[in-house]
């Protein structure tokens, strides 16, 4: 499944306009696909030649009983891992991942950032849990350096600060944390799905500007929604950052909260320089008509964003009650 849904989006990132720069992106993408596809292999081969099996109870048992000294089992366990970090696009993995949002049209970089993130940390989630628990401590210390180099790409290095322990609290919250962000990138590039000039996606950031004064609807939902990711009040973003904190504080790992408010701080700036771009800067693209679907889809995910402020039991209780069902 993780070699069909890389190269389903070798086939999307195919779409991007011929040139030089893409053809590149795309082999090194499919390059880098096809080599970590043989460490997975790799890893799935090592771990049965250690535990005879590769049913998840049956690998369990084994590398409990083995008390984590078999080198060959903690190898399979540690390639498997390194797949799903570069999947989610983790530092030092993270490469492909820039690249890849950068030469893709917007639609597929959407794709890309919003919904396989969900499988792959799903699968880390249920992997780490329910398989490979009885070697975990001897990781737990690597994971935590990889969540420090990523909190400055945004969500997927909170989402693996605040899952450290894989405690129950902070499975919890880090699945929180991603809902919330999921909902609001999904109005960001919606916003910017809206904004075509000559029937062309934009490049660059800088083009939004003085988007207030000819798109003002857009230019509103999408500094509402950057808002949120920031993490302020009353926003939902807020609710995704607190409970990664609190968690946090919970388990007093007060290192790792000193480290998640000063990336905070970083990341702040950007979302705070794309909304100068769009309420101080002049204009700089005539933009095309907006199709009406973009804003039926942008007040509907306001009104998801809305009614989760408004009734909070939905996202904290309900969602929780769905993850003990599925884990």
């Amino acid at each position: 499944a993780w070699l069909l849904i890389s190269l389903f989006n070798f086939c999307l990132l195919r779409l991007s306009p011929e040139t030089e720069e893409t053809g590149a992106v795309c082999r090194n993408y499919l390059l880098s696909v096809l080599f970590f596809g043989l460490l997975f292999g790799a890893g799935c081969v090592l771990l049965w030649q250690a535990c005879g099996s590769l049913d998840y109870g049956n690998v369990q048992l084994a590398l409990h009983q083995q008390s984590g000294k078999n080198a060959e089992a903690l190898a399979g366990v540690g390639l498997i891992m390194a797949v799903l970090l570069f999947s989610l696009a983790l530092a030092p993995f993270h490469f492909w991942y820039l690249d890849v949002v950068k030469a893709a049209i917007l639609p597929v970089s959407g794709w890309i950032t919003l919904i396989p993130i969900f499988g792959y940390f799903a699968s880390l989630v249920d992997l780490t849990v329910n398989v490979f628990w009885p070697v975990y401590p001897q990781f737990q210390q690597a994971l935590i350096i990889f969540a420090l180099l990523s909190l400055l790409l945004g969500a997927v290095g909170f989402l693996l600060i605040s899952l450290i322990s894989f405690s129950a609290n902070s499975v919890f919250s880090s699945f929180v944390y991603l809902l919330v962000y999921v909902l609001a990138m999904s109005g960001v590039y919606t916003a910017f799905l809206g904004l075509k000039s000559k029937g062309i996606y934009l490049d660059e950031l800088k083009e939004i500007s003085g988007l207030s004064k000819v798109k003002p609807y857009i230019a509103a939902a999408c500094l509402l929604f950057m808002v949120s990711l920031i993490g302020s009040p009353p926003m939902l973003g807020f609710l995704g950052k607190l409970s990664v904190i609190n968690n946090l504080v919970l388990e007093q790992n007060y290192i790792l909260v000193a480290a998640v408010l000063v990336s905070l701080i970083l990341i702040a700036n950007g979302y705070l320089r794309m909304a100068k771009f769009m309420y101080f800067d002049s204009p700089v693209n005539n933009f095309d008509r907006t199709d009406r679907g973009i804003y039926v889809f942008l007040f509907v995910n306001l009104l998801v964003v809305v009614v989760s402020l408004l009734h909070p039991r939905l996202l904290m209780n309900d969602f929780e009650k769905m993850l003990i069902t599925v884990f």
